[in-house]
């Protein structure tokens, strides 16, 4: 898709304008139809991805608010705006660091939707790779908002699915602290009583760079103790 400028009330909004950006999420949020809602995630991802002020685009969503509506896409009737939506939020999150710890409130809803049964596979598929893109870095904020989620099962579970590609993606977020789907069994048990004491257990017996896994219990509620 083509970047362009867009008209609006006889004003020109160019990418660079974060008025621009404002535009496209009110389109996602609220578009009378999927298609043209669908086009403004892809539109809005190729911008991000062109490094047209994406900056500008992370402080346009700050001020936009539009984590409900997200919510609501996500876990919604359409599977194909679902995955589109967590696309995007994934372009966005990667535009600056505030971005991404904003949406560390939506990971319960992200775990849900790849729960829920009447999730389509292109709909799991998009929401563990937001899963994965949110809580993949090893710092404070993010670790915060992971130890806050009561399980993360619906997520450790794809990697005993038939799809590689989600066996995947479980092992790739074991390996950020890590551990591998070699530990699954003994993970998931651990996992399964509570998030922090997954996040503990793995830290503990992390095969990082010494340096790397000191840092990463550190920031570990009650993890510096086993350091």
């Amino acid at each position: 898709m083509m970047l362009t400028a867009f008209w609006t009330r006889g004003e020109k909004l160019e990418p660079s304008d974060g008025r621009f950006t404002l535009y496209l999420l009110a389109l996602i949020c609220s578009a009378p139809t999927v298609q043209l809602r669908r086009g403004s995630c892809e539109y809005l991802c190729e911008m991000l991805q062109k490094g047209s002020q994406s900056h500008l685009a992370g402080a346009a969503f700050l001020k936009a608010n539009c984590l409900e509506a997200f919510r609501r896409i996500l876990t919604g009737p359409l599977d194909e705006l679902a995955a589109s939506t967590s696309k995007m939020m994934i372009a966005l999150a990667t535009s600056c660091y505030d971005v991404h710890v904003h949406m560390l409130d939506i990971l319960e809803t992200v775990l849900a939707a790849i729960g829920s049964p009447s999730s389509g596979a292109a709909r799991v598929m998009s929401l563990s790779e937001l899963f994965v893109a949110l809580t993949g870095e090893r710092t404070i904020e993010v670790l915060g908002g992971v130890i806050e989620l009561p399980n993360i099962m619906a997520f450790l579970g794809l990697a005993r699915s038939s799809v590689s590609a989600r066996r995947e993606l479980v092992q790739r977020w074991l390996e950020n602290f890590g551990s591998s789907l070699y530990e699954l069994d003994e993970v998931g048990e651990v996992f399964a009583k509570s998030t922090l004491q997954g996040l503990l257990y793995v830290s503990a017996r992390s095969t990082l760079d010494p340096e790397d896994a000191m840092d990463l219990r550190k920031v570990l509620p009650g993890g510096s103790e086993k350091a």
